[in-house]
């Protein structure tokens, strides 16, 4: 009886390329099927972060010269995660508001009670046990309001987190150098695994 067939590089590259170029229909899919009429109370909010990613001395901005500061060795890569939906917004802008200890206790309430009744208590909450915990402890910095008042910047560790998962992690393997096509092919196909619709 014969063994399982081996899948060679080049034909997992070619996989890997064909799933890549129908993300774009897929979304725009998805987008031309979406409901426009979202309630006036419905809050979407987008964060962005980058990540440089070695690329191959073939593809460097200056290749063939060297020089002590190695310029154009990395080229960015972004990532932009969008929150949606009204009672996660909601509590987003609770901690904007400079509200988070309020936010924590609700987060905690909302746990307590899906651990108590029987058709939730098997969900996993770990996540939202972890918030409860940062913003019980560090409410007192998160003085968000005062900040967004005077016009500068916020930073959330959930969008650097999200950077550092889908690019650092698999880009920023000590040696690994990469083609612009090739890791454009590998961060579309990590960014639908993140999103939880590659089955789709």
């Amino acid at each position: 009886m014969p063994g399982p067939k081996l899948i060679r590089p080049a034909q997992l590259a070619g996989i890997a390329r064909d799933l890549a170029r129908w993300t774009g229909d897929f979304y725009e899919e998805r987008a031309r099927d979406a409901d426009e009429d979202l309630p006036a109370t419905d809050v979407i909010m987008m964060q962005g972060d980058g990540k440089g990613i070695a690329m191959r001395p073939e593809h460097r901005r200056n290749k063939g010269k060297q020089d002590g500061t190695r310029p154009g060795i990395k080229k960015m890569a972004g990532i932009v995660a969008v929150l949606a939906g009204q009672w996660a917004g909601g509590q987003l802008l609770r901690v904007l508001h400079g509200r988070a200890k309020a936010v924590a206790a609700t987060l905690a309430a909302v746990a307590r009670k899906t651990r108590a009744h029987p058709r939730t208590r098997h969900l996993d909450l770990t996540d939202m046990d972890r918030a409860v915990t940062y913003l019980t402890n560090t409410h007192a910095h998160m003085k968000y309001d005062k900040a967004l008042a005077n016009g500068w910047p916020i930073a959330t560790g959930m969008i650097e987190g999200a950077c550092r998962f889908v690019i650092e992690d698999r880009f920023g393997i000590t040696g690994a150098r990469w083609s612009p096509d090739g890791a454009e092919v590998i961060l579309k196909i990590r960014a639908v695994v993140v999103s939880g619709d590659l089955d789709d």
